[in-house]
């Protein structure tokens, strides 16, 4: 039997995502205005290494029985089964996400909040390993609300 895999790549808001890159590159240069620190600049490579990894790997995998979200050194597995309800977000808290066009997962696990870039096929599915679950009315609309 073969497992079904449908993968989902974050939306990114370049606006999201400049600012972090620019504090990093900007650390590196005034760390080498008074002359070669090697150790803050290797910290501040190891940082843009990791803003790299995440904009790199950050992604949503649908399976036959959970969903498996990736983003930088981050994984998380959500059994079908355990998904009540899912809804528009907004909040920066605790997302792997890179859009601000976030989707929140709730259920017994508790809650994990993404941004994949296709939005209606990503619920769709969804709904094939969690028919049970309730999707918000602006989500199935397409209608999304702006905070």
């Amino acid at each position: 039997m073969s497992i079904q895999r449908q993968l989902f790549r974050s939306a990114i808001d370049v606006w999201l995502v400049i600012p972090g890159v620019f504090a990093v590159l900007a650390g590196l240069v005034a760390s080498q205005a008074r002359g070669v620190n090697r150790f803050s600049l290797t910290m501040l490579v190891l940082a843009l290494a990791l803003v790299g990894w995440v904009l790199a790997t950050t992604h949503y995998t649908v399976t036959d029985h959970e969903l498996i979200v990736r983003s930088g050194p981050i994984r998380r597995c959500v059994e079908g089964h355990t998904i009540q309800r899912v809804r528009e977000s907004r909040t920066l808290l605790g997302a792997q996400a890179l859009s601000m066009k976030r989707i929140e997962v709730t259920g017994a696990f508790g809650s994990v909040v993404i941004s994949p870039h296709d939005r209606p096929g990503f619920i769709q599915a969804l709904r094939r390993i969690a028919p049970h679950m309730t999707v918000d009315d602006a989500l199935l609309s397409g209608r999304l609300t702006r905070a």
